[in-house]
């Protein structure tokens, strides 16, 4: 059962309630927060609110958490960042001491690659899950883990990782999440190969049964792959 500490859960609610009055806008909730909505047993609770966008729905997401009467602070307008390791948009605030990050067109840079939060591809991927309140239950909707999967790779934080993919092997994989960010960051074989390795051996007679389920079958079939040929063969 998923769970947020209780303030981080007071802000999403209203963060989530605040921005359902505006039509067709697109946000998901990242980070700690996404992944114990998941369902992950985190070894330290969130303490703070991923949200992401795009740009034109980042401006709106700022424009509605500012404009309420809950006490906010702005920590930073919305404004384009470019360093080493992120390029975007991105904007903080702070609700009743929980600091909400707002990223927009986000693209996290690793030595594997740069990889693309775009919602056109995601948005259709999210989790939705529903939290109470006292005005009844309020959806809010999750980047998908086999995003975060990847970006803990990219961020190079190799226990983050196992234990997302740990749990996406427990849910069942959706491969074919996998397949344009592959495309796109040839660097990221070799590291998703890897973690998934760690958490699904690769024993012939595991890996036989294990393709028997429908969710594993893809994912199976690429660990025979790599273990007939190497992982260094194509």
């Amino acid at each position: 059962m998923f769970s947020l500490p209780p303030q981080l859960n007071s802000v999403l609610l209203m963060v989530a309630q605040r921005l359902a009055a505006v039509p067709k806008l697109r946000w998901l909730v990242g980070g700690s927060a996404a992944l114990a909505l998941h369902g992950l047993a985190l070894p330290r609770p969130p303490r703070d609110l991923d949200l992401v966008s795009d740009a034109t729905g980042a401006e709106h997401v700022a424009a509605v958490l500012t404009a309420g009467d809950q006490p906010v602070s702005v920590v930073q307008l919305l404004a384009p960042v470019d360093d080493a390791k992120l390029t975007g948009l991105r904007a903080r605030f702070s609700f009743n001491g929980v600091e909400v990050d707002l990223l927009a067109d986000a693209r996290s840079r690793g030595a594997l690659g740069t990889l693309h939060c775009d919602l056109h591809v995601w948005w259709p991927r999210r989790t939705l899950v529903s939290l109470p309140s006292d005005a009844g239950e309020v959806a809010v909707g999750l980047l998908p883990l086999e995003y975060l999967l990847v970006l803990e790779l990219v961020r190079e934080r190799p226990e983050r990782a196992d234990l997302i993919a740990a749990h996406l092997h427990q849910r069942g994989f959706a491969w074919d999440a996998f397949s344009g960010l592959l495309a796109a960051m040839p660097g990221l074989e070799e590291p998703l190969y890897d973690v998934l390795n760690r958490v699904v051996p690769l024993a012939r007679r595991a890996a036989k049964r294990r393709a028997k389920r429908k969710a594993d079958k893809e994912i199976m079939d690429f660990f025979l792959r790599r273990g007939e040929h190497g992982p260094d063969k194509k």
